[in-house]
C-alpha cells in the first residue's frame, strides 16, 4: 500500500515538473536595434566619397564632421548629396579629376615640360620659310591652350570636355603615342572602352591629311572637325557614364541607365551632376 503511494506521489511530482512555463511579454518594450550594419554603410560611404571626389580618404577629423553631416538626417538621400556638395566644392577635387587624366593620357606632364616644347618650336618659326612654318604655328597655339588647361578648368573657364580636347590635341600627346596618325587608336580605347574599326582609322587618316571623312556619323575635312566629331559624339558621353560606373560600381549601366545619364551629360557638359547621380545611388552606398 505504502509502495503504491509512493509511485503515485513520484508520477504527480513528475507531471507538474513538467509543466509548460508561457512567456509573459511586457507591452511597450522593443528590443534594442542593432545599427552595426548601418554604421558600416555609413562608414563605407564616407570613405568612398572621399576617394571618388577629392583622391584620398579622410582623415579621423574629418570622418567625424562627415558622420555629423550624414547622421542629422539618418543618412538619407539629402544628407548624402550635403556631404558630397561639400567634397565637390573642396579645391582637391578639381585638382583629383585633371590629374587622373594628366597621368593617363599625358603620363603626369608639368608645365615646365610644356614650356620646353613651347620653346623649341618658337625656335623653329622664326625662320617664316620653314615649310612647316604654319604646321609649327598650330602646335604652339595648342600648347598654350594645353599649358592654361588647368587654371581655366579649375577657375571653371573651361569644362572637362574642353579639358579633354586640349589634352589630347597637341603634339606632346603625338610624340608620347607615337604621331598623329594613332590618335584614333589610342582615343577610342581610353574614353569609350573599344577599338576604332578599321573604317574609321581609314577615315581618321583621311580628316588629318584636309580630306573628307566620316567619324562616328558625322562628316568633316580636318583634324579639328574630327576632334570636334569625337568629342561631341554619343559614344563619347557613354564612355564617360561607363568609365565611372565601372570605377566606382564596378559594373557597367544597364541600357535605361546609360541613355539617360549619358544625354543629360551630352546636354549640359556637367560633370558634378553626372558623379552625383551615381554618388547617391544604393549600388555605391552599398544598400541592395
Amino acid at each position: 500500500m505504502k509502495l503504491r503511494i509512493l509511485l503515485f506521489i513520484a508520477v504527480i511530482s513528475f507531471a507538474l515538473s513538467c509543466k509548460k512555463t508561457e512567456t509573459q511579454i511586457i507591452s511597450g518594450n522593443q528590443p534594442a536595434i542593432d545599427s552595426t550594419i548601418d554604421n558600416v554603410l555609413r562608414d563605407n560611404f564616407i570613405h568612398k566619397a572621399y576617394l571618388a571626389i577629392i583622391g584620398r580618404t579622410p582623415t579621423d577629423l574629418e570622418k567625424i564632421g562627415a558622420r555629423t553631416v550624414i547622421d542629422k538626417s539618418n543618412c538619407t538621400v539629402q544628407s548624402r548629396e550635403d556631404l558630397l556638395n561639400m567634397l565637390f566644392a573642396a579645391s582637391d577635387y578639381k585638382e583629383n579629376i585633371f590629374n587622373i587624366d594628366n597621368a593617363n593620357l599625358l603620363a603626369s606632364t608639368s608645365g615646365d615640360v610644356i614650356n620646353y616644347y613651347i620653346i623649341y618650336y618658337n625656335n623653329l618659326v622664326k625662320d617664316s620659310t620653314n615649310p612647316n612654318y604654319y604646321m609649327y604655328k598650330g602646335y604652339i597655339a595648342r600648347l598654350y591652350l594645353l599649358k592654361a588647361a588647368p587654371r581655366n578648368f579649375f577657375s571653371d573657364s573651361i569644362d572637362l570636355v574642353e579639358v579633354h580636347k586640349r589634352m589630347t590635341y597637341n603634339v606632346l600627346y603625338d610624340n608620347l603615342n607615337g604621331g598623329l596618325f594613332n590618335w584614333t587608336s589610342t582615343i577610342f580605347p581610353y574614353f569609350i572602352k573599344r577599338k576604332p574599326t578599321q573604317a574609321e582609322m581609314t577615315n581618321s587618316h583621311l580628316f588629318m591629311q584636309g580630306m573628307e571623312g566620316k567619324m562616328l556619323l558625322k562628316t568633316g575635312h580636318s583634324t579639328d572637325e574630327m576632334v570636334d566629331i569625337f568629342f561631341s559624339s554619343d559614344e563619347y558621353f557613354e564612355g564617360q557614364v561607363r568609365i565611372l560606373f565601372l570605377r566606382h560600381l564596378f559594373r557597367e549601366p544597364t541600357f535605361s541607365e546609360l541613355e539617360q545619364l549619358s544625354g543629360a551629360y551630352k546636354k549640359d557638359h556637367n560633370y558634378i551632376k553626372l558623379q552625383k547621380s551615381i554618388f547617391l545611388s544604393n549600388d555605391f552606398l552599398g544598400k541592395k
